[in-house]
């Protein structure tokens, strides 16, 4: 495995930190800015299962796999929570909002509204 390569995946594990410390600061905006990069770094990476075993990958090479799929891991467990979280808001928002409409029809100014109404139609 050539220097450059080992040198990509150190970077990539240092992108999966400064995103664990986004997560857990819940700077989710600029975590989307970092997950694109990670993608694109990602994707210039060879595959690991196109790698010779024995020949290549060595124990700091696998050391910072490990690492990384940890914070991976990690990354999208809090991700997932958040959104769980955002879901639950928006629901009760919405459940708020039913109760409000379908109370608005006995407000006062509601049923003023309907009794002149009646009163003008007469």
């Amino acid at each position: 495995m050539t220097e450059a390569v080992l040198n990509k995946y150190k970077s990539l594990f240092l992108l999966t930190e400064e995103m664990m410390k986004l997560c857990h600061a819940q700077e989710w905006d600029s975590l989307v800015t970092l997950e694109t990069e990670f993608e694109n770094l990602s994707s210039t990476l060879p595959n690991v299962a196109d790698i010779d075993v024995e020949a290549n990958l060595s124990p700091e090479l696998l050391d910072l796999i490990g690492k990384t799929v940890e914070n991976i891991q990690t990354v999208t467990e809090l991700s997932h929570s958040k959104r769980g979280l955002l879901k639950q808001g928006i629901q009760s928002l919405d459940n708020q909002k039913k109760v409000h409409l379908a109370y608005s029809e006995f407000s006062d100014e509601a049923i003023e509204n309907r009794l002149l109404k009646d009163i003008f139609k007469s």
